[in-house]
């Protein structure tokens, strides 16, 4: 073996210094698999060893919950939303009646003010609805009053097509 500087030393490649292949056509050989509820080696580490055993973690993992939001009164979510479509229909309705009566009283007649009254506790009541959405704690209200701002076009609709279809026009 002629060896010089520039070429490194050592056996020669042949095939008696190869490792053993598979036959052609075969799949590798797979590695040895560790027993049920052995953990796998793992890498060596820098740094002091582990503990054994599981750390002691925090109550919550690494970050603590978000503070819990505290509603008006204690009551659920879902009760403010039932308050807010009771609150958006009764609202307008009961202005309109009011109206119509104080109307009637002063003038003897209904002058047809009152559907103005309920209009506006109509956009009153959106314009609420849009407001308590700011506030976590009125968001719940907030959302009950604009569904029944959101509803009361298809009730007054629905009402108007089954009073015009039984009346035959």
């Amino acid at each position: 073996m002629n060896s010089t500087p520039d070429q490194p030393t050592g056996p020669e490649p042949g095939p008696e210094n190869q490792p053993p292949q598979p036959p052609l056509g075969q799949p590798e050989p797979a590695p040895p698999v560790q027993p049920y509820g052995q953990p796998e080696p793992l890498p060596p580490t820098y740094g002091p060893p582990m503990p054994q055993g599981y750390p002691q973690a925090a109550p919550y993992g690494a970050y603590a919950p978000p503070p819990r939001v505290r509603r008006l009164w204690g009551w659920p979510f879902g009760a403010w939303i039932a308050v807010g479509i009771g609150l958006g229909i009764l609202l307008p309705v009961a202005l309109f009646f009011a109206a119509n009566a104080i109307d009637s009283a002063v003038h003897g007649y209904s002058t047809g003010s009152a559907l103005g009254y309920a209009l506006f506790a109509y956009v009153a009541v959106a314009v609420g609805g849009i407001l308590c959405m700011v506030w976590s704690q009125t968001r719940g209200l907030g959302a009950g009053l604009l569904i029944s701002v959101a509803a009361a076009p298809i009730v007054v609709f629905g009402v108007c097509v089954a009073m015009m279809s039984a009346g035959g026009y």
